[in-house]
């Protein structure tokens, strides 16, 4: 084994360490709050796996975050939150991030400077 290898497998092993803890936590949380909840690695397109893995595990609701993206890059990148919402059969809760939160809030400051600019002389912004 050269070196390349055992660093690579020590990375390994340090990743499924973290999943480990991750996992625990996330366990924990859920059995203090009473919520009987399932965690799984999946594989495959993420949006597809998570509806797939709702159905096979017949999920009552799924929960998914956002990680942030502005509407361009969304657009663009694909969102896993939408494909879910769209896809799943059963009802689906999407949490924003922080990020989102002021993303949003800067587009309805825009519409807000827009719905004023609009109601000028003219009728359109200046």
């Amino acid at each position: 084994m050269d070196s390349s290898d055992t660093s690579d497998a020590s990375v390994r092993l340090g990743r499924e360490e973290q999943m480990l803890e991750l996992e625990k936590g996330f366990i924990d949380k859920m059995s203090t709050y009473g919520v009987d909840a399932t965690i799984r690695q999946i594989s495959g397109k993420p949006g597809e796996a998570i509806c797939k893995a709702a159905e096979e595990e017949c999920a009552t609701v799924i929960i998914t975050g956002t990680r942030g993206l502005g509407k361009l890059k969304r657009a663009f990148l694909g969102s896993v939150s939408d494909y879910i919402v769209h896809h799943a059969t059963v009802p689906v809760l999407v949490c924003k991030s922080g990020d989102d939160k002021e993303k949003d809030g800067d587009d309805e400051k825009k519409d807000r400077r827009w719905s004023r600019k609009s109601k000028s002389k003219k009728g359109h912004p200046d």
